[in-house]
């Protein structure tokens, strides 16, 4: 299924490659994937339509209007690039301890984030 979605798209049959992500759950595994090559798609739909490039807003609208499918998408939000599960645990952690710099690593592996981020 996965190689139909990708000739799908690389032949310019938009409707198709939906139908194919939309039909069946996939696992985790190739979510990241697929995920892409759903945004993708729609991407390059929209741009046809319009006949130019989309911009940072316009790729927000499309990814606002066409949400990933419960077929290639595990269903928890983002939120500031946080999963709601990443963001409940730094909210726990920080409510319970301040951290030093020897905990941050703790954190972002429970977190799957970098250091940076946390």
């Amino acid at each position: 299924m996965l190689v139909q979605a990708l000739v799908a798209f690389h032949r310019g049959q938009f409707k198709e490659l939906y139908g194919i992500l939309e039909s069946r759950p996939f696992s985790p595994v190739y979510h990241p994937r697929l995920q892409a090559l759903w945004l993708r798609g729609h991407y390059a739909e929209a741009e046809l339509a319009r006949g130019r490039p989309l911009g940072a807003v316009g790729k927000y609208r499309i990814r606002r209007r066409y949400p990933l499918p419960r077929t290639i998408w595990d269903g928890e939000q983002t939120s500031y690039c946080f999963r709601e599960r990443s963001r409940r645990a730094l909210r726990d952690w920080y409510v319970r301890q301040p951290t030093t710099d020897s905990q941050l690593e703790k954190l972002c592996c429970l977190t799957r984030a970098d250091s940076d981020t946390v």
